[in-house]
C-alpha cells in the first residue's frame, strides 16, 4: 500500500510542477482528496520549489537575451560591408532562440523577445510580432538557374 501512496504522491507532484492545475484538479486526476494533495504540497514545500524554479527560468531567459544582444553588437561593430552574421553566429542565434522558446514554453521563438528589448541599442529592427525573413535563394541556386 505504501508503494501506491508514493506513486500517487509522485504523480500529484509531477502534475503540480508541469500543469497549471489547481490542487482540486490534481486530486481528482490522481484519485485522492484535495486535503491529501494540500498536505503533500505543504510537506514537500512544492510552492517554494515552483516559485524558485520560475525565478531561475526568468534569470536564464534574461541571460540568453543578453547573449543575443552581444552577438548582435559584435556584428554591428564590423565594417558596414561586413555586418552580416557568420555561420557560427547564425547557429548560435538559432540555438539561443530555441532555448528561449523552450524556457518560455512557447512555440514561436521569433515572437519571444519582449517588445521593449533592443538587440542593438538605438535600432529596433525586431518586434515580437515579426516573423523571420523569408529565405532567400542561395548564390549556388542562383548560378544553377
Amino acid at each position: 500500500m505504501a508503494n501506491t501512496k508514493e506513486n500517487e504522491k509522485e504523480r500529484a507532484r509531477q502534475l503540480y510542477f508541469t500543469t497549471g492545475w489547481k490542487q482540486s484538479e490534481i486530486a481528482r486526476e490522481v484519485g485522492v482528496t484535495e486535503k491529501t494533495v494540500s498536505t503533500w504540497a505543504t510537506e514537500g514545500n512544492w510552492r517554494a520549489i515552483k516559485k524558485a524554479s520560475f525565478h531561475s527560468s526568468k534569470v536564464e531567459v534574461h541571460r540568453l537575451y543578453e547573449e543575443l544582444r552581444v552577438i548582435s553588437l559584435n556584428i554591428a561593430k564590423r565594417e558596414p560591408h561586413l555586418q552580416f552574421p557568420t555561420k557560427e553566429e547564425l547557429d548560435a542565434r538559432t540555438r539561443i532562440i530555441n532555448l528561449i522558446t523552450l524556457w518560455n514554453g512557447i512555440s514561436d521563438g521569433w515572437r519571444c523577445v519582449p517588445q521593449d528589448y533592443e538587440l542593438l541599442p538605438g535600432a529596433n529592427h525586431h518586434t515580437p510580432s515579426a516573423t523571420p525573413p523569408p529565405a532567400t535563394p542561395s548564390t549556388e541556386n542562383q548560378t544553377n538557374n
